[in-house]
């Protein structure tokens, strides 16, 4: 593996010190904090936000072909989340 060591930004020196959520390693540079269980879950659950909304308004604009398209594949990919794959 190839690997370029690249100086630190000010604005990562900020994130570091603000959030703590990158972590300068002695010898290493900048590596990314673990997240704590309620920490991911918050993050997840706002990622999902705005591709919810997104799905959703998305939705508004699509023509009566499409709707029929998108149910079909919906219920191709429920049938398969129900199905065992041996």
């Amino acid at each position: 593996m190839l690997l370029w060591r690249l100086p630190i930004q000010p604005r990562e020196l900020r994130i570091e010190s603000r959030h703590r959520k990158l972590v300068n390693v002695p010898n290493a540079g900048m590596s990314v904090a673990l997240l704590s269980n309620p920490e991911f879950d918050d993050l997840t659950r706002m990622r999902m936000l705005p591709e919810g909304e997104a799905a959703e308004r998305g939705s508004q604009l699509l023509y009566p072909a499409q709707i029929v398209a998108l149910s079909a594949l919906c219920d191709r990919m429920d049938s398969a989340l129900t199905t065992k794959i041996l």
